[in-house]
């Protein structure tokens, strides 16, 4: 009897293990290499970012339903997300998104809006601004001539 409870024991321990590794290997494989990549201070919240950002599949979105899905998670208070869309969206030529970006750095606007940023930046906010202006959103132009000078 006390060997059938030894090798019970020992099953169990063996099933808590594989257990513990699959799950395991489901967040090193599924989620975190890219939230190590990113930088991210908070691992479970960046984790859940960038899952949600492997369902999106960002890659192959236009830039202007890029920058719609960035406002949509502005709505819902999730800066860090807006970021990268429109990040994204900038990189793919579209204005709207580095106006954006801009706007998150802006100490004219710091406040009035979430950000993915700790504090205002005048300096990167006008490299957003001209950005955004170089990609043909002309509204980003009266927001860099109202920054403060340098």
């Amino acid at each position: 009897m006390r060997t059938l409870g030894i090798v019970a024991a020992g099953l169990v321990a063996v099933i808590v293990v594989a257990f513990a590794v699959h799950v395991s290997a489901y967040d090193q494989w599924s989620c975190a290499p890219a939230v190590r990549a990113m930088g991210l201070a908070s691992k479970s919240s960046a984790g859940d970012m960038q899952c949600e950002l492997e369902k999106l599949d960002i890659a192959g979105l236009p830039p202007s339903e890029l920058y719609a899905l960035g406002n949509d998670y502005m709505q819902r208070k999730k800066p860090n997300m807006s970021l990268v869309l429109w990040e994204e969206g900038w990189r793919k030529g579209h204005g709207p998104s580095a106006r954006a970006i801009g706007e998150m750095l802006d100490p004219n606007l710091w406040g009035t809006q979430p950000s993915a940023f700790t504090k205002p930046n005048a300096q990167d906010s006008r490299k957003w601004y001209e950005r955004a202006v170089k990609n043909g959103d002309v509204s980003a132009q009266a927001r860099l001539a109202a920054l403060p000078a340098q």
